[in-house]
């Protein structure tokens, strides 16, 4: 072939496949800018696979990302090295914050509608995720960062090709001085049991479980390592408040309204120990649940290519580092990240941890199950 013909042939492939090349020529522009992930970049592959990623979420400019747990500040913080990191200065980033039932009906009623505005949805909610996966809407995309997850993979917490999880915990957090002023001194539970006394009437909020999958989740543990009866006297002795957002909760916590919360998390008592409250947390003895906290993408995703940059930085070992640093600490399906706090968060073999099937425990169908049984106990009613 002459190189005339081929300067035909290669021009008339690239107007057939004007966005590939595009973001090829893009690509090899970026190569040469000074930009953090590049740098850091394995190998020579890698770091074209970076690049052509780098030029297609500048392409598409836009991040809208959702989760239950990461708190606003905190996605502004995540938001901002991410976008340094990757050199994606003029990326538009939107946040929202919603309780994961409410997040829940958002995305059905889009994806119903074919109108989908989320990118990233980041939460707690292991059936509704499953079903997302069932349904085929989520985007299949293997992070390199994966394999790096070995606590996620070896505790069943992954979904090859779709996710990998922290492990969000829900357990006791209470005010000390607050208890005190109200008569309840020296106390330090060590049980799921101490928190049936009497004496605490009035004074404990745990999660909705109707109104989030992540609270009834933390109910559904409970069930599993105390049973039935043990709600029962819950309701009887105790009668625990509800709350909505465990921010709700964390702000009865350090005011003294309700001192004792029982889906509390290390994230908060740090919060509020910063604020000078004297905040502690329970690990009781029969174990708490650790529950997979997934960031995925939706396979209607307006911006895939920048989403998928996005799981890539929250998987890495620098991205957790940043999410550490902004304050939305938890226990990470990574090994060897150093936490603030060894104390509110030790590390993931160190905790006793209630046993789940992830498949059948985090079910709809168990969900709802463990919905009813509290709603024929009683919890929540007056």
């Amino acid at each position: 072939m002459n190189f005339l013909l081929r300067g035909v042939v290669l021009a008339s492939a690239c107007v057939a496949y004007l966005p590939i090349c595009a973001s090829a020529v893009n690509a090899t522009q970026i190569l040469q800018e000074d930009i953090p992930a590049l740098q850091a970049a394995a190998d020579s592959a890698e770091k074209q696979r970076v690049a052509t990623l780098i030029t297609q979420a500048r392409e598409e400019g836009q991040l809208n990302w959702s989760g239950a747990f990461i708190e606003p500040a905190e996605a502004k913080a995540i938001g901002a090295e991410f976008k340094r990191y990757y050199g994606l200065d003029k990326l538009r980033i939107e946040y929202s914050f919603l309780n994961s039932g409410i997040l829940s009906a958002q995305v059905s009623q889009q994806i119903k509608a074919n109108r989908v505005s989320f990118d990233v949805l980041w939460v707690a909610g292991w059936s509704w995720m499953k079903d997302l996966y069932h349904q085929g809407e989520l985007l299949e995309y293997d992070s390199p960062y994966y394999k790096e997850y070995t606590l996620s993979n070896d505790a069943g917490m992954s979904l090859e090709g779709y996710w990998v999880a922290d492990a969000r915990t829900y357990q006791p957090m209470y005010n000390v001085a607050a208890l005190a002023k109200r008569g309840i001194e020296d106390f330090n539970p060590t049980s799921w049991n101490d928190f049936l006394d009497p004496r605490l009437k009035g004074m404990v909020s745990m999660g909705n479980p109707y109104s989030s999958f992540s609270f009834a989740q933390a109910a559904q543990s409970n069930l599993k390592s105390m049973g039935e009866d043990w709600f029962k006297e819950l309701k009887k002795n105790v009668d625990p408040v509800l709350f909505n957002k465990v921010a709700e909760g964390r702000a009865w916590v350090a005011s003294g309204e309700f001192p004792i919360m029982l889906m509390g998390h290390g994230k908060h008592a740090k919060i509020l120990k910063d604020q000078g409250v004297e905040v502690r947390l329970a690990f009781p003895k029969e174990g708490i649940m650790m529950i997979p906290d997934t960031p995925v993408i939706l396979k209607r995703a307006p911006h895939p290519n920048t989403s998928r940059l996005f799981i890539d930085f929250i998987r890495s070992e620098h991205g957790v580092q940043t999410i550490v640093k902004s304050g939305a600490v938890e226990f990470f399906g990574r090994p060897g990240i150093k936490t603030p706090d060894p104390v509110l968060f030790p590390a993931w073999e160190d905790v006793k941890q209630v046993e789940m099937d992830w498949d059948k425990d985090g079910s709809a169908e168990a969900i709802e199950k463990t919905r009813a049984t509290l709603k024929n106990i009683g919890i929540g009613t007056n």
